[in-house]
């Protein structure tokens, strides 16, 4: 009997379940996916909060048509009916495919969210929409680099189109100006959640509008059983035993040319260590590790070291954090179907210039909460509010206990709402900047330096001799980081498992290996 082909999947998020699935379909592949921590779903972590559940990692079904993920659930009997936006916000595209949001971004904030400043002035919701407007009609021309005007980051588009529209509007009163300011200010830190990055300045103006959206509504609410359904649905395929959990991949042996002892038949093979465990010969290696995991360690965890493109592209992706802050109440002391507490800092490192940049912060402890945009309804929820932090001030939130969160939380409810605010009854905190096989959030940008080219180098498989001119794909990459169109996305990397997988397939019903 011919020996079935040995794949290692490294990693068990939604890459590694993905490409698991579609390679069994053949029946051909012997498969073993390597699980660093004791469960699936990488970054798709949903957990208890009360009675219900909540999302520490992933959130969003970006869109319905020719969406994997929400096709997915539909069959299922995930999707929950209610479609209302929860936590995170974002722009809207005029054709009413959001680019990172499931609402029209500036009905919700004059209907539904209260802006606040620090001494609990409440903005007129007429500048709140206007202001807010402007932001979605500027990231509208961004598509057109006719109207870049010599910017080459988001940060300074956005705050130089600013300065210019009021201008043009005639608004010479400088508390509106400051208001206006406040309010871009906001709109650049909601940016800096939906593209994980530490500013804005470091966002490619060129490369801002890469993603491709799929039309139609987003969800931010997956039922009873969250995202960790769509999780189940994939595990659900697999036999119970292929999947080994804690088991971090420590090195992947791999070469260029075969050699004595790295082939069989004929055929290239990878030596996978896991440390205190026996080697792994593999046929192929599918890598879904994160961008973030593979920049601190890509140097020692590939011997030898990757090729120069891919590891440029590692190195050059945007990779940051972005955490969420659930805060449960004994009950709401908010009104029903209020949006949220949208949050206006006042006193903030970047006030006394509009054009300084607004990740400009120190970590400290007096400082780290000015990076939190606001506080906001949960679907699914009527007792609880969810903040979300980015950047350096999520990593130093991070370092403190959930104690310490609670009560900094709580302090500046009250600072801003200028009221006596109740303390949660329950805190659940997210950590994805510190978690030692994650590192970060999501792939959401290219930094000015990008070229457009990261994706694809991602996705290409190294490629090792075999037979003749036949080229073997021993070691793919999977992942959000790896799909050009639909980075930062479930089902982003979904696609892209499958994509890495029927590679192999494709492969192996070549002619030239028969």
């Amino acid at each position: 009997m011919a020996r079935r082909t040995s794949v290692v999947i490294v990693g068990a998020g939604m890459a590694g379940l993905a490409a698991a699935v579609e390679l069994m379909k053949v029946k051909v592949f012997d498969i073993i996916i390597l699980e660093a921590t004791n469960r699936a779903g990488g970054r798709i972590h949903t957990s208890e909060l009360g009675s219900e559940v909540v999302e520490l990692g992933a959130n969003w079904i970006h869109g319905e048509d020719n969406n994997p993920i929400h096709k997915l659930a539909k069959e299922n009997g995930l999707l929950k009916e209610s479609r209302e936006s929860s936590s995170s916000c974002s722009r809207i595209s005029k054709d009413n495919s959001s680019t990172n949001c499931s609402t029209d971004w500036t009905k919700t904030a004059a209907d539904k969210g209260i802006f606040i400043l620090e001494n609990g002035t409440v903005v007129p919701p007429e500048i709140v929409k206007k202001g807010c407007m402007w932001y979605d009609n500027q990231c509208e021309s961004s598509t057109d680099s006719g109207n870049h005007n010599g910017c080459s980051n988001v940060s300074e588009y956005i705050k130089k189109s600013l300065e210019t529209n009021m201008a043009e509007e005639g608004i010479t009163d400088e508390r509106v100006k400051h208001l206006h300011r406040r309010l871009s200010k906001w709109c650049l830190m909601q940016e800096c959640l939906d593209m994980a990055c530490e500013s804005c300045k470091d966002i490619s103006l060129a490369h801002f509008n890469d993603f491709k959206p799929c039309q139609g509504e987003y969800y931010t609410c997956l039922g009873e059983k969250g995202f960790q359904g769509i999780v189940d649905v994939f595990l659900n395929q697999l036999p119970g035993d292929a999947i080994r959990y804690c088991q971090p991949v420590d090195q992947i042996l791999w070469t260029h040319k075969p050699s004595a002892g790295t082939t069989a038949n004929g055929k290239p093979r990878a030596v996978v260590r896991v440390k205190g465990q026996p080697d792994i010969l593999a046929d192929h290696v599918i890598i879904t590790s994160s961008v973030g995991y593979l920049k601190e360690n890509h140097l020692s965890m590939f011997q030898p070291a990757l090729p120069a493109d891919k590891q440029r592209a590692i190195n050059t992706l945007g990779f940051g954090t972005v955490d969420k802050i659930f805060l449960r109440y004994e009950k709401p002391f908010w009104e029903d179907g209020l949006e949220g507490f949208q949050l206006l800092w006042e006193h903030d490192p970047w006030h006394a210039d509009p054009l300084k940049d607004e990740g400009e912060i120190i970590n400290s402890e007096s400082n780290w909460t000015w990076k939190i945009p606001g506080f906001y309804s949960v679907e699914g929820h009527d007792d609880v509010l969810c903040a979300w932090i980015s950047g350096k001030e999520a990593e130093y939130m991070e370092t403190l206990s959930d104690a310490e969160v609670m009560q900094t939380c709580t302090d500046i409810l009250q600072k801003f709402l200028q009221k006596d605010v109740p303390s949660p009854v329950q805190i659940v905190v997210s950590r994805w900047g510190t978690h030692p096989y994650i590192r970060g959030s999501y792939c959401g940008y290219l930094p000015v330096h990008g070229t457009g080219d990261e994706y694809d180098v991602m996705s290409n498989p190294i490629m090792q001799e075999c037979q003749g001119d036949l080229q073997h794909p021993l070691l793919l990459f999977a992942g959000e980081a790896c799909h050009k169109d639909f980075q930062s996305t479930v089902h982003g990397a979904m696609v892209s498992g499958q994509q890495q997988a029927e590679k192999l397939i494709q492969f192996h019903r070549s002619p030239s290996l028969e």
